[in-house]
């Protein structure tokens, strides 16, 4: 049995070790950008468009090409882009596409938090705050989101990015622990918190309701059905292990 899986998210990994055996052909994709994980299976890096195809395109033929049984999704929650080729490629090649669809935060977790779609809904209520730290990667830096009077950005992401004078990088990337963010948002006296709704145990919103600090959550992305998915690594694996006796 051939299994594409597309990766780059921490129970992506751990899907990927635990269908590492001997009656199935596993190959883990990832873009490439932040790290590439150590494992037991063929690792695939860098997109599928090329020149003469897009990205959808691309996937479409890698998995006719290579006879890939199963495509799975095991992408970040906000990876639209990603999720809508695997789908489209999936359906072009007549391959099944299962996502592993992480949790969205509970209310306990976000507490009275603000959500959002797009970050120019915040233009008015962010002028309010000297220190905001986004958590939303980097793109947003090349938006003209204005930029209050006194107001400083502190801007954490996985990449080396190039920051206007108005903001201070931290490139970093996570699993962080509560200690640490507390830490974090004390030293640079953080005001707001700007972030994405990535599911999973979060010590930023753990440590920025300590510090009582108001956060803004972006709303997901609606991604295209899949079909079938989980919010359960164990559950897919399980399911991928029925699917393979049947082939």
């Amino acid at each position: 049995m051939k299994i594409l899986l597309l990766g780059g998210t921490g129970e992506a990994i751990r899907l990927a070790r635990k269908l590492s055996v001997p009656k199935i052909d596993l190959t883990y994709s990832i873009a490439g950008l932040v790290r590439k994980p150590q494992l037991d299976c063929e690792v695939r890096v860098g997109g599928f468009s090329s020149i003469h195809c897009s990205g959808s395109e691309g996937l479409q033929a890698y998995l006719g090409i290579n006879s890939i049984d199963l495509l799975i999704d095991a992408t970040h929650p906000y990876a639209f882009n990603m999720s809508y080729n695997a789908v489209a490629a999936a359906h072009g090649a007549g391959v099944p596409v299962w996502r592993y669809n992480r949790a969205s935060w509970s209310r306990q977790q976000t507490g009275e938090a603000i959500e959002f779609h797009e970050l120019c809904e915040l233009e008015e209520c962010l002028s309010a705050y000297q220190m905001p730290f986004f958590t939303i990667g980097g793109s947003f830096l090349s938006t003209e989101m204005p930029v209050a009077v006194g107001q400083h950005w502190l801007v954490r992401a996985a990449n080396k990015l190039s920051v206007p004078e108005h903001a201070t990088l931290i490139q970093s990337i996570g699993p962080f622990s509560m200690d640490s963010e507390l830490q974090l948002m004390r030293q640079y006296s953080v005001d707001a918190l700007i972030t994405k709704n990535s599911g999973g145990d979060d010590a930023k919103l753990a440590a920025a309701k300590i510090l009582k600090i108001p956060v803004f959550i972006q709303v997901r992305p609606e991604l295209p059905s899949a079909d079938w998915q989980s919010h359960s690594i164990d559950l897919l694996h399980q399911k991928v292990i029925e699917l393979e006796k049947q082939i």
